[in-house]
Protein backbone atom coordinates (compact mmCIF):
# COMPACT_ATOMS: atom_id res chain seq x y z
CA UNK A 1 0.00 0.00 0.00
CA UNK A 2 1.50 3.36 -1.05
CA UNK A 3 2.26 6.16 1.39
CA UNK A 4 -0.31 8.43 -0.33
CA UNK A 5 -3.14 5.94 0.24
CA UNK A 6 -2.17 5.53 3.90
CA UNK A 7 -2.13 9.29 4.25
CA UNK A 8 -5.63 9.60 2.80
CA UNK A 9 -6.92 6.87 5.10
CA UNK A 10 -5.47 8.78 8.05
CA UNK A 11 -7.19 11.94 6.90
CA UNK A 12 -10.55 10.17 6.60
CA UNK A 13 -10.14 8.77 10.12
CA UNK A 14 -9.43 12.24 11.47
CA UNK A 15 -12.43 13.66 9.62
CA UNK A 16 -14.66 10.96 11.15
CA UNK A 17 -13.39 11.89 14.59
CA UNK A 18 -14.06 15.52 13.79
CA UNK A 19 -17.79 14.93 13.21
CA UNK A 20 -17.96 12.64 16.24
CA UNK A 21 -16.83 15.34 18.63
CA UNK A 22 -18.77 18.24 17.08
CA UNK A 23 -21.30 18.10 19.93
CA UNK A 24 -18.51 19.27 22.22
CA UNK A 25 -18.51 23.05 21.80
CA UNK A 26 -14.83 23.64 22.61
CA UNK A 27 -13.47 20.96 20.30
CA UNK A 28 -15.99 21.87 17.61
CA UNK A 29 -14.91 25.51 17.55
CA UNK A 30 -11.25 24.52 17.59
CA UNK A 31 -11.64 22.10 14.68
CA UNK A 32 -13.73 24.60 12.73
CA UNK A 33 -10.72 26.91 12.75
CA UNK A 34 -7.78 24.51 12.50
CA UNK A 35 -9.37 21.32 11.13
CA UNK A 36 -7.97 21.56 7.56
CA UNK A 37 -4.43 22.34 8.78
CA UNK A 38 -4.51 19.44 11.26
CA UNK A 39 -5.70 17.03 8.59
CA UNK A 40 -2.95 18.14 6.20
CA UNK A 41 -0.26 17.73 8.87
CA UNK A 42 -1.70 14.40 9.94
CA UNK A 43 -1.72 13.12 6.35
CA UNK A 44 1.89 14.23 5.86
CA UNK A 45 2.96 12.50 9.06
CA UNK A 46 1.18 9.31 8.02
CA UNK A 47 3.00 9.36 4.68
CA UNK A 48 6.37 9.82 6.37
CA UNK A 49 5.54 7.06 8.83
CA UNK A 50 4.50 4.76 5.99
CA UNK A 51 7.80 5.32 4.17
CA UNK A 52 9.74 4.40 7.31
CA UNK A 53 7.60 1.29 7.83
CA UNK A 54 8.06 0.19 4.21
CA UNK A 55 11.83 0.68 4.41
CA UNK A 56 11.97 -1.38 7.59
CA UNK A 57 9.87 -4.08 5.91
CA UNK A 58 12.17 -4.23 2.88
CA UNK A 59 15.22 -4.38 5.14
CA UNK A 60 13.65 -7.20 7.16
CA UNK A 61 12.86 -9.20 4.01
CA UNK A 62 16.39 -8.66 2.68
CA UNK A 63 18.00 -9.80 5.93
CA UNK A 64 15.71 -12.84 6.04
CA UNK A 65 16.80 -13.90 2.56
CA UNK A 66 20.45 -13.28 3.46
CA UNK A 67 20.28 -15.47 6.56
CA UNK A 68 18.34 -18.11 4.63
CA UNK A 69 21.03 -18.30 1.93
CA UNK A 70 23.74 -18.45 4.57
CA UNK A 71 21.92 -21.26 6.38
CA UNK A 72 21.53 -23.18 3.14
CA UNK A 73 25.20 -22.73 2.32
CA UNK A 74 26.58 -23.88 5.66
CA UNK A 75 23.85 -26.40 6.31
CA UNK A 76 24.42 -28.19 3.02
CA UNK A 77 28.21 -28.00 2.97
CA UNK A 78 28.49 -31.62 1.94
CA UNK A 79 26.61 -30.88 -1.25
CA UNK A 80 28.56 -27.72 -2.07
CA UNK A 81 30.87 -27.49 -5.07
CA UNK A 82 34.54 -26.63 -5.01
CA UNK A 83 35.88 -24.88 -8.07
CA UNK A 84 38.97 -26.53 -9.47
CA UNK A 85 41.33 -23.61 -9.97
CA UNK A 86 44.96 -23.18 -9.03
CA UNK A 87 43.99 -20.61 -6.40
CA UNK A 88 41.30 -18.05 -5.70
CA UNK A 89 44.08 -15.45 -5.92
CA UNK A 90 45.55 -16.77 -9.15
CA UNK A 91 45.54 -14.67 -12.29
CA UNK A 92 43.28 -15.64 -15.15
CA UNK A 93 46.17 -15.39 -17.58
CA UNK A 94 49.60 -13.96 -18.17
CA UNK A 95 50.78 -12.06 -21.23
CA UNK A 96 54.46 -12.01 -22.13
CA UNK A 97 55.26 -9.33 -24.69
CA UNK A 98 58.53 -9.16 -26.61
CA UNK A 99 59.43 -5.63 -27.66
CA UNK A 100 61.91 -4.39 -30.21
CA UNK A 101 64.40 -3.12 -27.61
CA UNK A 102 65.10 -2.87 -23.89
CA UNK A 103 64.35 0.87 -23.96
CA UNK A 104 60.94 0.18 -25.51
CA UNK A 105 60.22 -2.36 -22.77
CA UNK A 106 61.21 0.16 -20.09
CA UNK A 107 58.96 2.77 -21.71
CA UNK A 108 55.91 0.49 -21.73
CA UNK A 109 56.62 -0.48 -18.12
CA UNK A 110 56.47 3.19 -17.11
CA UNK A 111 53.16 3.58 -18.94
CA UNK A 112 51.74 0.57 -17.13
CA UNK A 113 52.91 1.97 -13.79
CA UNK A 114 51.24 5.34 -14.48
CA UNK A 115 47.99 3.59 -15.46
CA UNK A 116 48.10 1.46 -12.33
CA UNK A 117 48.55 4.59 -10.18
CA UNK A 118 45.25 5.95 -11.56
CA UNK A 119 43.33 2.85 -10.50
CA UNK A 120 42.26 2.03 -6.97
CA UNK A 121 42.05 -1.55 -5.77
CA UNK A 122 40.33 -2.21 -2.46
CA UNK A 123 40.97 -5.95 -2.17
CA UNK A 124 43.72 -7.81 -0.35
CA UNK A 125 45.54 -8.67 -3.55
CA UNK A 126 46.27 -6.77 -6.73
CA UNK A 127 44.45 -7.43 -9.95
CA UNK A 128 47.50 -6.29 -11.90
CA UNK A 129 51.12 -7.35 -11.73
CA UNK A 130 53.85 -6.65 -14.28
CA UNK A 131 57.61 -6.77 -14.56
CA UNK A 132 60.18 -6.00 -17.19
CA UNK A 133 63.38 -7.88 -18.01
CA UNK A 134 65.51 -6.72 -20.91
CA UNK A 135 63.19 -6.46 -23.93
CA UNK A 136 60.33 -8.49 -22.42
CA UNK A 137 57.38 -7.32 -20.36
CA UNK A 138 55.34 -9.80 -18.31
CA UNK A 139 51.79 -8.79 -17.38
CA UNK A 140 49.54 -10.79 -15.04
CA UNK A 141 45.86 -9.85 -15.13
CA UNK A 142 42.86 -10.96 -13.12
CA UNK A 143 39.85 -10.70 -15.44
CA UNK A 144 37.19 -10.40 -12.72
CA UNK A 145 37.41 -6.65 -13.11
CA UNK A 146 37.11 -4.09 -15.91
CA UNK A 147 40.55 -2.54 -15.42
CA UNK A 148 42.74 -5.34 -16.93
CA UNK A 149 41.31 -4.64 -20.39
CA UNK A 150 42.89 -1.18 -20.31
CA UNK A 151 46.28 -2.64 -19.40
CA UNK A 152 46.09 -5.22 -22.18
CA UNK A 153 45.19 -2.56 -24.74
CA UNK A 154 47.97 -0.29 -23.57
CA UNK A 155 50.47 -3.11 -23.96
CA UNK A 156 49.27 -4.36 -27.33
CA UNK A 157 48.84 -0.93 -28.90
CA UNK A 158 52.54 -0.30 -28.45
CA UNK A 159 54.04 -0.32 -31.96
CA UNK A 160 57.30 -1.82 -30.72
CA UNK A 161 55.57 -5.03 -29.56
CA UNK A 162 56.90 -7.76 -31.85
CA UNK A 163 55.13 -10.72 -30.26
CA UNK A 164 52.76 -11.43 -27.39
CA UNK A 165 52.05 -14.84 -25.88
CA UNK A 166 49.13 -15.45 -23.55
CA UNK A 167 49.20 -18.18 -20.90
CA UNK A 168 45.69 -19.13 -19.82
CA UNK A 169 45.00 -20.65 -16.41
CA UNK A 170 42.80 -23.47 -17.62
CA UNK A 171 42.17 -27.08 -16.68
CA UNK A 172 42.61 -29.87 -19.18
CA UNK A 173 40.15 -32.66 -18.44
CA UNK A 174 39.87 -35.92 -20.35
CA UNK A 175 36.90 -38.21 -19.72
CA UNK A 176 37.25 -41.66 -21.27
CA UNK A 177 34.24 -43.99 -21.44
CA UNK A 178 34.59 -47.66 -22.31
CA UNK A 179 32.00 -48.75 -24.88
CA UNK A 180 31.31 -51.92 -26.87
CA UNK A 181 33.14 -52.20 -30.18
CA UNK A 182 31.61 -50.13 -32.97
CA UNK A 183 29.37 -48.05 -30.66
CA UNK A 184 29.09 -44.36 -31.51
CA UNK A 185 28.14 -41.52 -29.16
CA UNK A 186 24.55 -41.56 -30.42
CA UNK A 187 24.26 -45.28 -29.78
CA UNK A 188 25.93 -45.05 -26.37
CA UNK A 189 23.30 -42.52 -25.25
CA UNK A 190 20.66 -45.17 -25.94
CA UNK A 191 22.56 -48.02 -24.26
CA UNK A 192 23.72 -46.35 -21.05
CA UNK A 193 21.60 -45.83 -17.91
CA UNK A 194 19.62 -42.59 -17.69
CA UNK A 195 22.11 -40.60 -15.55
CA UNK A 196 25.11 -41.68 -17.60
CA UNK A 197 23.32 -41.03 -20.89
CA UNK A 198 22.52 -37.48 -19.73
CA UNK A 199 26.17 -36.96 -18.78
CA UNK A 200 27.21 -38.07 -22.28
CA UNK A 201 24.80 -35.57 -23.85
CA UNK A 202 26.06 -32.68 -21.71
CA UNK A 203 29.71 -33.56 -22.25
CA UNK A 204 29.16 -33.54 -26.01
CA UNK A 205 28.01 -29.89 -25.72
CA UNK A 206 31.22 -28.59 -24.14
CA UNK A 207 33.91 -31.10 -25.09
CA UNK A 208 35.78 -32.25 -28.15
CA UNK A 209 34.61 -35.82 -28.79
CA UNK A 210 36.64 -38.62 -30.36
CA UNK A 211 35.63 -42.21 -31.02
CA UNK A 212 38.59 -44.51 -30.41
CA UNK A 213 38.74 -47.98 -31.94
CA UNK A 214 41.51 -49.67 -29.94
CA UNK A 215 40.41 -50.01 -27.24
CA UNK A 216 36.83 -48.98 -28.08
CA UNK A 217 36.23 -45.78 -26.13
CA UNK A 218 34.58 -42.38 -26.28
CA UNK A 219 37.12 -39.68 -25.41
CA UNK A 220 35.87 -36.26 -24.24
CA UNK A 221 38.42 -33.45 -23.97
CA UNK A 222 37.62 -30.23 -22.13
CA UNK A 223 39.77 -27.11 -21.67
CA UNK A 224 38.43 -24.37 -19.42
CA UNK A 225 37.50 -23.27 -15.92
CA UNK A 226 33.94 -24.59 -15.67
CA UNK A 227 35.03 -27.65 -13.70
CA UNK A 228 33.79 -28.49 -10.21
CA UNK A 229 34.05 -31.39 -7.84
CA UNK A 230 31.79 -32.31 -4.96
CA UNK A 231 32.90 -31.59 -1.41
CA UNK A 232 33.63 -35.27 -0.72
CA UNK A 233 35.18 -35.89 -4.15
CA UNK A 234 32.52 -38.42 -5.16
CA UNK A 235 31.55 -36.54 -8.32
CA UNK A 236 32.86 -34.05 -10.83
CA UNK A 237 30.95 -31.58 -12.98
CA UNK A 238 32.03 -30.23 -16.36
CA UNK A 239 29.56 -27.64 -17.50
CA UNK A 240 26.17 -29.26 -16.87
CA UNK A 241 27.53 -32.80 -17.04
CA UNK A 242 27.69 -34.55 -13.66
CA UNK A 243 29.93 -37.62 -13.48
CA UNK A 244 30.03 -39.96 -10.48
CA UNK A 245 33.41 -41.51 -9.78
CA UNK A 246 31.74 -44.79 -8.80
CA UNK A 247 30.52 -45.34 -12.37
CA UNK A 248 32.20 -48.31 -13.99
CA UNK A 249 33.89 -47.82 -17.38
CA UNK A 250 34.32 -44.08 -16.75
CA UNK A 251 37.86 -42.69 -16.36
CA UNK A 252 38.73 -39.07 -15.54
CA UNK A 253 42.14 -37.49 -16.10
CA UNK A 254 42.62 -33.87 -15.05
CA UNK A 255 45.73 -31.77 -15.62
CA UNK A 256 45.95 -28.11 -14.60
CA UNK A 257 48.43 -26.31 -16.82
CA UNK A 258 48.92 -23.20 -18.94
CA UNK A 259 47.49 -22.99 -22.42
CA UNK A 260 49.90 -21.11 -24.69
CA UNK A 261 48.36 -18.95 -27.37
CA UNK A 262 50.11 -16.41 -29.54
CA UNK A 263 48.40 -13.06 -29.82
CA UNK A 264 48.50 -10.90 -32.93
CA UNK A 265 48.33 -7.48 -31.33
CA UNK A 266 47.04 -5.49 -34.29
CA UNK A 267 44.31 -8.04 -35.04
CA UNK A 268 42.93 -7.70 -31.52
CA UNK A 269 42.96 -3.92 -31.54
CA UNK A 270 41.19 -3.66 -34.91
CA UNK A 271 38.63 -6.34 -34.12
CA UNK A 272 35.27 -4.64 -33.54
CA UNK A 273 33.94 -7.81 -31.85
CA UNK A 274 36.35 -7.51 -28.94
CA UNK A 275 35.34 -10.07 -26.34
CA UNK A 276 36.52 -10.03 -22.73
CA UNK A 277 38.25 -12.14 -21.57
CA UNK A 278 40.34 -12.71 -24.66
CA UNK A 279 39.49 -15.80 -26.67
CA UNK A 280 41.75 -16.24 -29.67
Amino acid sequence: MSAEIIGWIGSVMLLTGYFTVRRYKLLSDFLNIFGSQIMAIYGWLMQAYAVVVLNIAWLTVGLWHLFKEAANHFGNSRKSKVRLRPSSHSTDYTVVATLSSTSAAERIKKKLRRLLAKKSFDLDWSYIFFEQKENKVLLNVYTNHRAPKEFINLLLKEKSVEEAIMYLDKYYVTVTVDVPEGVSLETAVLLFPKEQAEALRQLAKVCQVQVQDTPPQLVFTYVGEDVFRSFDGSSIEIGDAKILRKWKHWHISMIPKGDLRKIKAKAIIKDSKYVWPLCI
